[in-house]
């Protein structure tokens, strides 16, 4: 090309803005691109700042008037301009986050993205970062006139920056769960439903924060006390992981069924219950925590370590009902992803998929919840029979666990055998109606006989509640814990088979995918 030709070539010449959004996740851009010019978005936007400019001529010209140099009027001004601000972001940006995904779908230019470059991931990052985005406008709508509140008095910098910071991480921590939620079908019908269960949790939210802050804004936060912070940091390190949770989920739910969808959500479940489980030892045994915080002696009582307990043995379930009804057979994808070294694979062995070695997972999660749990109850405060009781109520909620799990696990391998349309979610549900049947089942005898729980208690073997609860208040009248914990030894070799050939399926196949040559040569 001559010097003549080049020099009538166009010389496009990016501002520092454009390239940086070169960089940028492309989700992130056309989503935000669309939301700004929405009619939606400018509609609320609008929306927020006449909302706040009539705050603040009615509360001054109507409601304060000339007392308001000598009334501490900041409270009341700040409570009306959190009102605004807490309905778009935590109503207004999680249903915008919502709608996301089906309206790609609605558009038909979902399959566009999935056969791009982009990965599950990053498109959830990217809508996830378009509704941070659109959070931060509306901030800058309102937060000036509630940073203006600080001149009123009645209420201090320091409690405008916490509220807003954690109404902040609240709204993009909701915007996460609705677009985790907004993956779970891809039919209009079923998505309308689950958009009509997303919003009474919304609105239950939403009345919850704004009564929270009713009640919090009368009084001055110790932000000078470590246990204060301490606090925060607690919530934190259970919220991050939740998140990530969230987040492993929602990529999870737009993987095709060959890649690895297990890993991610297994390893955020475990982490959540050992944070959980760390942060009750250290307040059960205050020796663990710096000498600053003045906790020096036990100081959680028997009655919150059980509801704990209790807690997190449902949270055990819900988790094993997801990670040992799926395939057993590990795809090509998944096998070029295992470890070479023996070592590391005996590592990962549990969090890989695959229903066997998520019954080894879930076994493991039970083992560490007992030992927690009875080390807990030991060093609480408490009578000793009452504490003896407790931990026989632990091996009584883990036994349940693994008859129960395991009941599910071998019930799904089974209907899977008898149609190759039955998969994991009905396997899944089958276990939440075996479980149900297991706690209102033995209640309907009391149509038969009322008095049968004191005559007949036997019959309520079948239900965990009921009978933890009576192994810990009336160790008379409860079923027998022998029987209790034969019925988890049950339901633990009702797989081991399944265990044994998830583990030796892991640890003796190739990294590479087998036959890959030979059916391309085909």
């Amino acid at each position: 090309m001559s010097t003549a030709e080049e020099s009538l070539e166009p010389t496009v010449h990016k501002d520092w803005l454009e390239r940086a959004s070169d960089f940028l996740n492309p989700i992130l851009v056309k989503e935000t691109r669309q939301a700004l010019k929405s009619r939606a978005f400018v509609s609320v936007f609008l929306l927020m700042l006449i909302a706040s400019w009539l705050i603040s001529s009615i509360g001054v010209l109507y409601v304060y008037g000339p007392d308001l140099s000598y009334a501490a009027a900041g409270r009341s001004f700040f409570t009306a301009f959190y009102t605004v601000l807490s309905i778009a972001v935590f109503i207004v940006v999680p249903q915008g986050a919502f709608r996301s995904i089906q309206s790609e779908r609605d558009l038909q230019t979902f399959e566009m993205l999935t056969i791009t470059t982009l990965s599950p991931r990053k498109i959830i990052w990217g809508k996830w970062w378009s509704a941070a985005v659109q959070t931060v406008v509306y901030y800058a709508a309102i937060a000036p006139f509630m940073v203006f509140t600080n001149l009123l008095r009645g209420i201090s910098l320091p409690f405008i920056a916490f509220v807003l910071i954690w109404s902040f991480i609240g709204s993009v921590s909701l915007a996460m769960v609705a677009i985790t939620f907004s993956t779970f079908t891809k039919q209009r019908q079923a998505f309308g439903l689950l958009q009509f269960l997303l919003v009474m949790p919304l609105i239950t939210s939403l009345i919850s924060i704004l009564s929270f802050m009713a009640q919090l804004i009368g009084e001055e936060l110790p932000f000078d006390d470590p246990k204060f912070w301490l606090v925060q940091v607690i919530v934190l390190s259970l919220l991050i992981p939740a998140f990530v949770l969230f987040r492993q989920i929602a990529t999870a739910n737009l993987t095709f069924e060959g890649a690895n969808r297990s890993t991610g959500i297994r390893i955020s479940c475990f982490l959540l219950l050992l944070i959980s489980l760390g942060w009750l030892l250290m307040f059960a045994d205050p020796s663990y925590l710096p000498t600053f915080l003045g906790l020096s002696s036990a100081s959680i009582p028997l009655e919150m370590v059980i509801t704990w307990m209790v807690t997190i043995g449902i949270w055990l379930w819900l988790v094993g009902l997801f990670t040992t009804t799926e395939d057993d057979r590990l795809s090509r994808r998944v096998r070029q992803e295992v470890p070479r070294r023996m070592v590391t694979r005996l590592l990962v062995l549990p969090f890989y998929p695959g229903g066997g070695r998520g019954f080894l997972y879930f076994v493991m999660s039970v083992l560490i919840f007992v030992g927690s749990a009875c080390y807990l109850i030991s060093i609480s405060t408490g009578p000793i029979h009452e504490k003896q009781q407790s931990q026989l109520m632990v091996v009584g909620i883990a036994s349940y666990l693994l008859f129960y799990i395991g009941l599910t696990s071998f019930l799904g391998r089974a209907i899977r055998k008898v149609g190759s349309d039955l998969h994991a979610a009905h396997a899944r549900v089958l276990g939440i109606l075996v479980g149900s049947a297991g706690v209102i089942g033995p209640f309907l005898f009391v149509f038969w006989d009322p008095l049968f729980p004191q005559t007949m208690p036997w019959l309520m073997i079948t239900n965990p509640f009921t009978s933890c609860y009576k192994l810990v208040s009336d160790a008379g009248t409860a079923p027998p814990l022998t029987a209790i914990i034969v019925m988890g030894a049950l339901g633990l070799l009702l797989n081991v088979k399944n265990l044994i050939l998830g583990i030796r399926e892991f640890l003796t196949t190739s990294p590479e995918a087998p036959a890959a040559t030979a059916t391309l040569a085909v």
